[in-house]
């Protein structure tokens, strides 16, 4: 009955197949050994290469030693792979101020992470059940976090990362290995009401299943509607964000106006979309509504640092969400004809020849010029003290501090905006903001030099 569960499930959301790859996390607890027990069986019909991983975390002595031992006596009988790992939790805990759990958790994943390098097909198959999904919903709710609890499967780093008993229950399980005598091991650290869970576990899952004994089913019944739902909108926030926002490594640039003109809900969802892209670690906390209260602020100039590592900037109708410290500001390089520079800021210029006519280049993103006028190599370089540009149009030079108060160019971003110079070390272009003199154009030039940057979105 389980097995067919299992299986059912996993035809669901093919979360494992023929001929994969699969490394088991097993604690020696009743979940994981039925978990072990369940592909054992499973194994040679589906053709599965298998590898069991457990970690002993050092808490608890003798005890953390004999479920490694049982894991691997268990692993060993049935004739799989057994890698073992060991991890100083309260060292870490005391290193980076962090409860026990969380630090076991890090240290736990990390060590999976490094025996899975390099193996690009595998999978890290964990034993997570239909209760710990419904502790996770609840827990949430009770943050007042919208719950969307534990995905069927999902990346953690470059692992995949499947969950295919959150369709069956704890009690399930434990009958599975009381049936098939699966020897396991018993935590007493899980009856402890000093952790979150445990108390969820024995207090309040217990009122709820009473309420309702089908509980189980109809919690996972909700994530999974929850999470079809939010890829919808997730697709649908991105197609909106990326009409006035701009991706870069590290930092994100957006039209305020365009932000704040979405729904309240692609809102929520566009500040989470670039917090992901960024890898900012959220941790439990949501910044959501600190950073709408922030940017709806009438202050139209403002920083606020967050997380220690990031900070929001809003200038000129523009906002930022950055990592500090992005990258050295400052650059300077050298660039030929026929050649391309990606730029610390994200930005490409590329210089080419041409003898076509050029009366359709003359956008913001193009610079043209008399090729007799240009000397190689070019320099592609950010601002310097008094740096002046002698403006197509306009007489005599204008300094370019000025050109960026006039454009309303952020002031963060004015240190690491690109200049074009000449060989002889005249100024030729401030891209999108301000062309020499030089890019002047008759009808005696034969041959142009053509300077293009590209300052889109990163794909």
């Amino acid at each position: 009955m389980l097995l067919q569960t299992i299986l059912t499930f996993n035809q669901k959301h093919q979360l494992f197949q023929q001929n994969d790859t699969l490394y088991l996390a097993v604690s020696g607890g009743p979940d994981s050994m039925a978990m072990l027990d369940f592909f054992y069986r499973i194994k040679d019909a589906w053709s599965l290469d298998l590898y069991v991983l457990t970690v002993d975390h050092q808490l608890r002595g003798e005890d953390s030693r004999q479920d490694v031992e049982l894991v691997e006596k268990e692993a060993a009988k049935r004739d799989i792979p057994f890698i073992e790992g060991k991890v100083n939790v309260k060292a870490y805990q005391r290193v980076h101020q962090i409860g026990t759990q969380e630090a076991a958790r890090t240290l736990r994943y990390d060590f999976f992470q490094q025996q899975m390098q390099g193996k690009e097909k595998a999978k890290l198959v964990t034993a997570h059940h239909a209760d710990d999904q419904a502790e996770t919903m609840f827990m949430q709710l009770a943050k007042g976090v919208r719950p969307k609890g534990i995905p069927v499967h999902g990346q953690f780093g470059d692992i995949q990362l499947i969950r295919p008993f959150l369709c069956v229950s704890k009690q399930a399980l434990i009958s599975y290995a009381t049936e098939k005598e699966i020897p396991y091991h018993q935590d007493p650290s899980n009856e402890e009401d000093t952790y979150t869970r445990n108390r969820f576990r024995k207090y309040v899952l217990p009122f709820f299943k009473g309420e309702n004994p089908k509980l189980l089913e109809g919690v996972q019944r909700v994530a999974e509607i929850q999470r079809d739902e939010d890829a919808v909108l997730d697709k649908l926030t991105e197609e909106k964000m990326c009409d006035f926002t701009q991706f870069y490594e590290q930092k994100v640039t957006f039209s305020i106006d365009g932000f704040l003109a979405l729904p309240l809900p692609l809102q929520r969802r566009g500040f989470h979309l670039i917090l992901n892209y960024l890898q900012v670690p959220i941790g439990k906390k949501d910044y959501f509504f600190d950073f709408l209260e922030w940017i709806q602020a009438e202050k139209p100039n403002a920083t606020y640092s967050f997380q220690k590592d990031y900070s929001w900037i809003k200038s000129y109708g523009q906002c930022v969400i950055q990592k500090n410290e992005r990258f050295n500001s400052s650059f300077s390089e050298e660039i030929q004809l026929n050649d391309t520079r990606h730029l610390p800021n994200g930005w490409s210029v590329t210089v080419e020849e041409t003898e076509a006519n050029t009366s359709e280049l003359t956008n913001a993103n193009v610079f043209v010029c008399d090729r007799r006028l240009i000397e190689f190599p070019l320099h592609i370089r950010t601002r310097k003290p008094g740096d002046r540009i002698r403006i197509l149009g306009l007489a005599g030079s204008k300094k370019v501090k000025d050109i960026f108060i006039d454009k309303k160019i952020p002031a963060n971003d004015r240190d690491s905006w690109p200049i074009v110079v000449n060989g002889d070390g005249e100024i030729l272009w401030l891209p999108l903001l301000a062309r020499s003199e030089l890019g002047t154009l008759s009808d005696q030039v034969t041959s142009y030099v053509v300077i293009r940057v590209n300052h889109q979105k990163k794909n």
